[in-house]
């Protein structure tokens, strides 16, 4: 009998992954002392990882102050998923298209674990706006991407991801129970699109749409983000309605197939 193949996790790649996300989380260049800390292992354990990161070049270590920063690897694999993704080149000419119409920063996020990763964005020409990074991750409960990626999430599974039912507070404005977030959830997937409220942080506004998979799954979102000075709130049902449409356009790019009725 051929031997069962083992799907248990490798501890050192754990580990090792654990020390680059921190690095990358981080936002800057740390120490060795301030790694331990934050990863959680001991010295020799950690130093021995980032040693091995920074040869396959995915940190680098500064030779006068000894701190690591992330590495010319990231940006090559980065490069190579931007190059590559079709998700990543469908979403391009949609977000200049929907940074055009609406005249507001774009922005592409997919789902990783309980947060909003943006994968790609599209600044507003305006003088003042909502500011965009690629990598930056804002949590599922309280940003529009985050909600529109939740769309078809039924409370069970909300409750499953965010851990408890309580939410921890944003804003004044932030959803507070998993619960409501689920009701929330539920209403946007009939209307085709979530909004952020002043949810995740005062003064920003954003709406948002799924966009899905030949097999009718969420594998995205897209949305705009502005101050709300900008837009008030009688406004977010046509900003949502311009946002679902891109995003149902892009939809169809990746293979969705809308029903079409006799």
């Amino acid at each position: 009998m051929a031997a069962r193949k083992s799907t248990a996790p490798v501890r050192s790649l754990q580990r090792g992954l654990a020390v680059l996300r921190t690095v990358a989380n981080a936002g800057r260049p740390m120490g060795l002392g301030e790694l331990v800390e934050r990863v959680g292992l001991d010295r020799s354990c950690v130093f021995r990882l980032a040693s091995t990161l920074t040869r396959e070049g995915f940190l680098n270590q500064s030779p006068r102050t000894r701190q690591y920063a992330l590495g010319a690897a990231i940006w090559e694999i980065a490069g190579c998923m931007q190059r590559g993704n079709p998700l990543m080149v469908v979403a391009r000419k949609h977000l200049a298209e929907l940074a055009r119409r609406t005249g507001e920063t774009a922005h592409l996020s997919v789902r990783q674990n309980d947060r909003a990763v943006s994968l790609e964005h599209q600044l507003t020409e305006q003088l003042t706006g909502v500011m965009m990074s690629t990598g930056r991750s804002e949590p599922l409960y309280c940003s529009a991407v985050g909600k529109a990626l939740l769309a078809d999430f039924p409370e069970d599974q909300v409750r499953e991801l965010l851990g408890s039912d309580s939410l921890p507070s944003r804003t004044t404005r932030t959803i507070r129970s998993t619960q409501a977030l689920a009701e929330e959830c539920r209403r946007d997937r009939v209307r085709g699109y979530s909004v952020d409220d002043e949810e995740y942080a005062n003064g920003v506004r954003c709406v948002a749409s799924p966009v899905r998979d030949y097999r009718d799954e969420v594998i995205a979102a897209i949305g705009v983000s502005a101050p709300s000075a900008r837009i008030a709130r009688k406004e977010l049902d046509a900003l949502g309605a311009v946002v679902r449409e891109i995003a149902d356009r892009m939809s169809e790019e990746m293979g969705r197939v809308t029903a079409v009725s006799t």
